[in-house]
C-alpha cells in the first residue's frame, strides 16, 4: 500500500480547473509531477515545497475530517470538489459542492494552489541559497562559521553545495553528516539527512 497519496479536483459546470495528484512514491522524482491548474501546467521541482503540502495536509486533516462528516452530498449550485487522501491506515474521501456561502473547501485547495503557483520552479539548490541569502546581514556565530567551513569542504570535495534539510533540519545535523561524508569519502548526504525516505508516513 502506498503510504502517501493525495488527488485534488476541482469542476466548474464539469470543467477541470484544478488537479493536484501527489504520491509519496514519486517524491525521488520531483521532475515528473505537473499540476493542472487553470489550463495552465505548474512544476514541483523540489522536496521542500513536497514536504511543505504535506505538512499542511497533516495539520489541516482533523478540521478538514469534522467538516467533511457533516456537510452534504447533495448535489447543489458551485463548484464540484473532489479531496481523496490515503496516508497509511487513514483514507478520506470528501467530494461536495462548493458555493459562495462555504469557502471552507475552496480556501483549502487555494493554500495549496498559491504554494504551487509561487514556488514550483524553485528548485533544492533556489531553496538553499534563499537561506544563504537570508543570513548574510546577520552576525556569524561559532555554528554558522563551522557550517560555511564544512560546507566549503563539502562542495570542493563532492562537487555540489551541502543543505540543510526540511523541514526541522539543523546546522549541526547537517555538520554531522559532512564530517561522515569525508570520513568514508563518499557522498551520502542525502541518505544521512533523509535517512526515512522511503517510509514517509506523516501522520
Amino acid at each position: 500500500m502506498k503510504k502517501f497519496e493525495v488527488k485534488i479536483v476541482k469542476k466548474i459546470n464539469n470543467l477541470e480547473i484544478i488537479n493536484i495528484e501527489l504520491n509519496s512514491n514519486d517524491s525521488i522524482r520531483l521532475d515528473n509531477y505537473k499540476v493542472l491548474i487553470e489550463n495552465n501546467n505548474y512544476n514541483i521541482n523540489s522536496q521542500q515545497l513536497y514536504n511543505s503540502i504535506k505538512n499542511y495536509i497533516n495539520e489541516n486533516m482533523n478540521s478538514l475530517v469534522d467538516k467533511s462528516r457533516t456537510d452534504s452530498n447533495e448535489n447543489t449550485d458551485g463548484s464540484l470538489i473532489n479531496i481523496s487522501i490515503n496516508s497509511g491506515r487513514l483514507k478520506l474521501n470528501v467530494e461536495v459542492y462548493s458555493n459562495d456561502n462555504d469557502d471552507f473547501y475552496n480556501n483549502y485547495i487555494n493554500e495549496i494552489v498559491s504554494a504551487i503557483k509561487e514556488n514550483g520552479d524553485k528548485t533544492n539548490s533556489d531553496y538553499i541559497m534563499d537561506f544563504v541569502e537570508k543570513g548574510k546581514d546577520l552576525p556569524l556565530t561559532l555554528d554558522d562559521e563551522e557550517f560555511a567551513k564544512y560546507s566549503k569542504l563539502f562542495e570542493e570535495k563532492f562537487g555540489r553545495k551541502a543543505y540543510i534539510a526540511e523541514p526541522s533540519g539543523t546546522k549541526e545535523q547537517t555538520i554531522v553528516a559532512i564530517k561522515t561524508c569525508l570520513e568514508k569519502n563518499e557522498d551520502i548526504l542525502d541518505e544521512l539527512l533523509y535517512p526515512n525516505k522511503n517510509d514517509d508516513v506523516f501522520y
